[in-house]
């Protein structure tokens, strides 16, 4: 019988002389990139198109000195229904194209307002002078943005803070009734 003996290659290959070498270990530097979810996003969006329907600050300026975000919306954004509560300082529903309110997905400046569990928004204590324009996507694109987003989303710009001098306006009519409006 051939009797083999493992004992001095084990005690070998877990010797503290073997581990112990003077030679410094030398980390080279490794860059690992990998595109973020929004260029993602944007690039998949630019490679196969979408359709973005955006009101302008002049549609906006036609709505009226009176008019907030949310009636500027249901004016220029077809497939839009807007169902305020109580009026003003109460909380509204967005709907696009008959989808239920949790899949309208609405950003201010691309920040998300709504979220699953608070479907309502206070929209109508922006006032319209302060939006330079409303981006819409609608349908099956606006998934990119997530699941909350299948009806669309609608991104709300500000504008930038201005040095502006002082300007106004003054409205007058006459009907032939009689009555004024000023």
């Amino acid at each position: 019988m051939i009797r083999h003996s493992f004992t001095p290659l084990i005690s070998c290959l877990f010797s503290p002389l073997l581990l112990a070498d003077n030679t410094p270990l030398v980390l080279n530097p490794q860059i690992v990139s990998a595109p973020s979810v929004e260029s993602g996003t944007v690039a998949a969006m630019a490679q196969y198109g979408s359709n973005v329907n955006v009101v302008s600050r002049e549609q906006i300026e036609r709505a009226g000195p009176s008019a907030d975000v949310s009636r500027v919306m249901q004016m220029f954004i077809p497939g839009l229904y807007v169902a305020p509560k109580n009026g003003p300082f109460d909380y509204g529903t967005y709907s696009l194209l008959g989808g239920r309110n949790d899949d309208t997905l609405i950003l201010l400046d691309g920040v998300r307002l709504n979220n699953r569990l608070y479907g309502g928004l206070y929209l109508d204590t922006l006032p319209a002078n302060a939006i330079e324009r409303i981006e819409v996507l609608k349908g099956g694109q606006s998934l990119l943005f997530g699941t909350q987003a299948v009806s669309g989303v609608i991104n709300i710009v500000t504008r930038s803070p201005q040095t502006r001098t002082a300007a106004g306006e003054v409205n007058m009519g006459l009907d032939t009734f009689g009555g004024s409006t000023g």
